[in-house]
Order: C-alpha cells, then structure tokens, then sequence
C-alpha cells in the first residue's frame, strides 16, 4: 500500500520590535567623548539593522561602530559635524520599526572668552 504524507511547515512572521530602552531619545555630550547609541531589537526573521543621520546612511568608519549586528552605534570621539537625528531602522518580512535620537555635541570651552567691539574685530581676554 502506498502512503501519502502531507506536511504542513508553519513559519510565524513577526514584525520587528525596537525595546523602549532606558536612553533618553535626546543625548547630549561634550565634544570629543564617546557617546552610544541603543537598538535592541527583536522580530522573525531577525530584523536587519540600518542607521541614518539627518537621512543619510551611516556606515563604519575609525570614530564610528556598528556593534551587535548593527544594534549599537557608538562614536569614540564625538564631533560637532555628528550632531544631528540619527534613526534605527529595524527591518523584516513582516514589517519595519524604528527608533529616534537627537544627538547635540557641545564644544570644549578654551577658558578664553571673546568679546565683539564696534570696529567688528574679535579680541581675546583672559
């Protein structure tokens, strides 16, 4: 007698899902600093990972990591230049999630102040 097998193969599609996190989505940090930046994502198939700033695509470089398959990004030495939103883009077959930060870099004070005088010229007081 010849048997017929039906196999049925469930595979569950779940959207990605960014955690809240305990980040605040607004960082502050002086310049030069390392600052990091959290993506904890979870969803079937695992999600790919993508960040941009102001819109454009970040990608890897000396200052700049992508760690955790793309779950952190941390800078080493922040830069006025990385001020800006930078957005976690979390991506799968069953839908997208993301995820905002607004990072301001603040510049190192010189202990010197400058002072404006009429004659538009700049001068330097200790």
């Amino acid at each position: 007698m010849i048997g017929l097998f039906i196999i049925f193969i469930l595979w569950a599609l779940v959207a990605p899902k960014i955690a809240a996190g305990r980040t605040s989505p607004e960082i502050s940090v002086v310049q030069r600093r390392p600052v990091t930046m959290t993506c904890d994502v979870s969803g079937v198939p695992p999600p790919s990972v993508t960040w941009t700033q102001d819109g454009v695509r970040v990608s890897e470089d000396r200052r700049l990591r992508l760690l955790k398959e793309g779950g952190v990004l941390r800078l080493a030495a922040a830069l006025v230049e990385d001020a800006g939103l930078y957005v976690c883009t979390a991506e799968n077959a069953a839908g997208v999630d993301r995820k905002q930060y607004r990072l301001h870099v603040l510049g190192r004070s010189t202990g010197k102040s400058i002072k404006y005088f009429k004659n538009s010229r700049l001068r330097r007081c200790n």
